[in-house]
Formats: C-alpha cells, sequence, structure tokens
C-alpha cells in the first residue's frame, strides 16, 4: 500500500493486516480499534503514526519492521500490546503511551532509539 490514512477510524470487530507491506506514510491516528487487532510481520517503510489511536482488546505488532521514524504518541492499549522481535530502524516514541495489560517487547530492536515516558 502507498501513503494511506485510517485517521479517527474505527474498527468495531477484529482487524487484520497481519503480513502487509506498506510503502508510504501510515496514519492510524486516533484510530480506534474495539476488537483485536493484528499487525502480525507487517512491514512500514514510511512514516508510521499511532498517535492517540485507542486499542481496547489486544494488539499484535509481533515480528513488525519499521523502517522510517514510528510514533505511538498518547496511544492506549488496554489489552496487551505485543511487540516481541520488532525491528525499529528509525526513531520509535512511545512518550504518554498508556499500557494497561501487558506490555511484551522481548528481542525487538530498537536501532535508532526509542523515547517511552
Amino acid at each position: 500500500m502507498n501513503d494511506v490514512s485510517f485517521r479517527g477510524a474505527t474498527f468495531s470487530g477484529t482487524a487484520m493486516f497481519g503480513g502487509t507491506t506498506f510503502t508510504g506514510n501510515t496514519l492510524f491516528d486516533g484510530a480506534a480499534f474495539e476488537g483485536r487487532v493484528s499487525f502480525r510481520k507487517a512491514a512500514f517503510s514510511g512514516k508510521t503514526m499511532f498517535n492517540g489511536a485507542i486499542f481496547s482488546s489486544d494488539a499484535v505488532f509481533e515480528g513488525i519492521t519499521i523502517t522510517a521514524r514510528a510514533t505511538f504518541d498518547g496511544a492506549a492499549f488496554g489489552g496487551s500490546a505485543w511487540f516481541a522481535a520488532s525491528a525499529f530502524r528509525d526513531p520509535v516514541s512511545f512518550q504518554k503511551t498508556t499500557f494497561h495489560d501487558l506490555a511484551l517487547f522481548e528481542k525487538a530492536a530498537f536501532s535508532s532509539g526509542a523515547v517511552f515516558d
């Protein structure tokens, strides 16, 4: 997918983006995921933004690759957040992000730094 924007979108059921290749900027700012969401093994090569996104159930980002700047600032994870074995090549920011359940970053690689506060 080239540039894609899901800003403010609401996903009522399960949302499956596993294995998707996003070749442009990917914007999920303010999106609401009411059911389980999976981006397992997705690849993002443009700016990736989930600022203010709400994940009401489990969010699976396991094995993703992001090669440009990524921001999850102000996102809220109500279920488990799985980022295990993910690769962040440019800086990634989780400023003011809330994790209400398990946040798993085992074997994740942060090549250019990460901000959590």
